[in-house]
């Protein structure tokens, strides 16, 4: 596969009412009414295949080892399978600083060879989503006029506010509505 840049992304979608008074009484956005909408947000960046086999001749046994004689000595007996992996590292907690405010935690390790971004570090976002816009009245979620295009402003502020700070390398770029 060729290396290259790769932008990935997750729909997210809610359902939301609004009116916008601000239109003649006889346009039909002028009342109360609901849309679909669409949200994609994701990460982009570099994604190659992991790095390939090694080539040649497989390696020779280390010296003192037993060759074609059986394993070294101190290896676990055929089939015995791989050891276990080592215990991961405790979490480190927040270090208080001054005035008694605490640092964030450090951001999440990158994402592994092939990945440019994890879906599941957008779930504080799907939650927003989830809990404080879907099935809601626009007009008591944003600080401005309900249009699509400022909740699309109001979204993306939010993005960057609360996602991005965690180290996540992805942004929000779409936002789509459904009539």
């Amino acid at each position: 596969m060729p290396p290259g840049r790769f932008r990935i992304g997750k729909s997210f979608t809610f359902e939301v009412g609004h009116r916008l008074p601000g239109l003649p009484p006889e346009h039909q956005c002028s009342r109360q009414h609901g849309h679909s909408y669409t949200v994609e947000g994701g990460g982009g960046g570099r994604a190659g295949p992991p790095p390939p086999p090694p080539r040649g001749p497989p390696p020779r046994p280390p010296r003192g080892g037993r060759g074609e004689h059986g394993p070294p000595r101190g290896a676990p007996p055929p089939g015995a399978g791989p050891p276990p992996p080592p215990p991961p590292p405790p979490p480190t907690p927040p270090t208080p600083t001054r005035g008694g405010r605490r640092r964030p935690p450090p951001p999440p390790p990158p994402p592994p060879p092939g990945f440019v971004t994890d879906f599941a570090d957008l779930r504080p976002f799907k939650n927003f989503l989830d809990t404080e816009l879907d099935h809601r009245n626009l007009h008591e979620v944003l600080p401005a006029e309900p249009t699509s295009e400022l909740l699309a402003q109001f979204l993306a502020g939010w993005f960057i506010q609360h996602v991005q700070p965690l180290g996540i390398p992805a942004s929000l770029y779409r936002s789509d509505v459904r009539f």
